[in-house]
């Protein structure tokens, strides 16, 4: 076998060995480094889609900290309960503290009056799931 002919079969096999590799690493990797899997707990690859696939993947999200949503329900991410609701950023910021179905609200005057949407801009009235002046 000529040296030209080994070449080329030895560069094909490595352009082969590259692409395996590639899909491999799309496949089970693309997900858990993407910005869904960072700010939404998106990190499991399931059919094609980026999906949340573990309670800990939730919690290690953006999303936990700053909306609640620590649970895993569906494949996603949801608020589970008012501790979580009450323990995030949109509490503190936007008077969100209370659970309704999967999403933490303002749902009472008292929810807005601690946050800081009432201290800084007067919006201490919870109507219809938000803090209102």
């Amino acid at each position: 076998m000529s040296r030209n002919r080994l070449g080329l079969i030895l560069g094909a096999s490595l352009l082969m060995i590259a692409v395996i590799a590639l899909g491999i690493y799309r496949l089970f990797f693309s997900c858990a480094f993407s910005e869904g899997c960072k700010e939404s707990g998106l990190c499991t690859t399931a059919s094609g889609a980026c999906i949340a696939g573990s309670v800990d993947e939730c919690r290690k999200s953006e999303d936990c900290e700053r909306k609640g949503r620590c649970h895993l329900s569906a494949e996603r991410c949801v608020a589970g309960t008012d501790h979580d609701c009450r323990r995030s950023v949109w509490c503190k910021e936007r008077g969100m503290c209370s659970l309704e179905g999967e999403d933490c609200i303002a749902n009472s005057d008292e929810d807005c009056r601690q946050s800081e949407k009432c201290i800084k801009h007067r919006q201490c009235v919870a109507k219809s799931g938000v803090c209102v002046m």
